[in-house]
C-alpha cells in the first residue's frame, strides 16, 4: 500500500490519498482484501516483533500525551 497525507487544490483539510500495489499493478481496495499474502518465515517471527516494538516506541516517544 502507498499512502500520503496532502492538502492541495480546494480542499477543506489534509486528506489521506492511498493505493494497493499487486505486482506492481494498482488494484482497487475492496479487490486488495481478497488477496493472498505470501507466507511469513517463521524463523523471522521474532525479529519482525522486535522491529515493530522499536518502531512503536519511537512513535510513541514523538507523539503528544
Amino acid at each position: 500500500m502507498v499512502a500520503y497525507v496532502g492538502d492541495g487544490g480546494l480542499s477543506t483539510g489534509p486528506h489521506l490519498y492511498y493505493e494497493v500495489l499487486h505486482t506492481g499493478v494498482r488494484v482497487g481496495p475492496a479487490r486488495a482484501a481478497n488477496l493472498r499474502v505470501a507466507g511469513r518465515n517463521p524463523a523471522e517471527a521474532s525479529a519482525v516483533r522486535a522491529r515493530k516494538a522499536l518502531i512503536d516506541a519511537t512513535v510513541a516517544s514523538v507523539l503528544p500525551g
